[in-house]
């Protein structure tokens, strides 16, 4: 349970960030940034999905 824990302070802290960069900061957002960013996260998910038990 504490590696599902640390992979979802990891996940909303990308989340986070890349919502504060966007949004407040003037980062630009394009399909290529949005796609890194669903790729982190579902990273992270099939990573947990195997290490879950």
């Amino acid at each position: 349970m504490v590696c599902l824990t640390l992979a979802g302070a990891i996940l909303s802290e990308v989340l986070a960030t890349t919502a504060i960069g966007m949004l407040f900061l003037g980062e630009s957002t394009s399909a290529l940034k949005i796609l890194g960013v669903l790729l982190v996260i579902a990273g992270v998910v099939v990573l947990n999905l195997d290490g879950a038990h």
